[in-house]
């Protein structure tokens, strides 16, 4: 076998490993003010939100009944529903959610296809007035090695009001560079070891 052909082969599984994952990204809403509309603040870390608002204990959050789950700020959905949009798929989510009404959380792959769904445990969990048995702050993750294009909150009412906290999400990094060269090359370079062994068997 041309000696070309065999180095190219050897090298082919260096060009193909799979595209990294970058670090679970925490969002806490601590960075924003009180009242602060959450829009695409945080699309380097992942999500776009469709909706709500920053609210901080002891101003806007009424934290006897939607406590954060961690520090002083969370995020309100006065709504009933809660879209967060990923340009880069996302393969791990999660969130903390208290809720007033019944709630369901839906994950969409690239193709736009539900790949899951969620209801919560309760009809309410908040802290004063919720089921008795809950506790507020229920978790709603998922894990999709194919990747996430979107996540959707939303009451099964239609409309009411709902905090989120704690947002984590994974997204998959983008594909160095020099990897698309190295095939680029790779590719060229078996072309030319073929045909240069098919010119000698003839």
């Amino acid at each position: 076998m041309n000696r070309v052909l065999v180095i190219l082969i050897i090298l082919l599984p260096l060009g193909l490993d799979p595209p990294a994952q970058s670090e679970a990204a925490v969002i806490s809403f601590e960075d924003l003010s009180d009242s602060t509309p959450v829009a695409d603040q945080y699309r380097m870390l992942g999500p776009v939100f469709s909706t709500g608002i920053v609210v901080e204990s002891g101003i806007s959050l009424f934290e006897q009944e939607y406590p954060p789950y961690g520090g002083e700020k969370a995020l309100l959905v006065e709504t009933g529903m809660l879209e967060l949009r990923f340009d880069t798929p996302a393969t791990r989510f999660g969130a903390y959610v208290t809720y007033a009404s019944p709630l369901w959380v839906l994950f969409y792959d690239s193709a736009g296809n539900a790949v899951e769904t969620f209801s919560s445990q309760f009809s309410s969990n908040l802290a004063l007035c919720g089921d008795i048995g809950s506790n507020p702050n229920e978790y709603f993750g998922l894990e999709h090695p194919h990747g996430l294009s979107r996540v959707a909150f939303r009451l099964t009412s239609g409309c009411g009001t709902f905090v989120v906290d704690e947002i984590s999400v994974v997204t998959v990094d983008e594909p160095p560079i020099w990897t698309g060269l190295f095939l680029g090359f790779l590719g060229i370079g078996l072309i030319v070891a073929v045909s240069d062994s098919r010119d000698r068997q003839s």
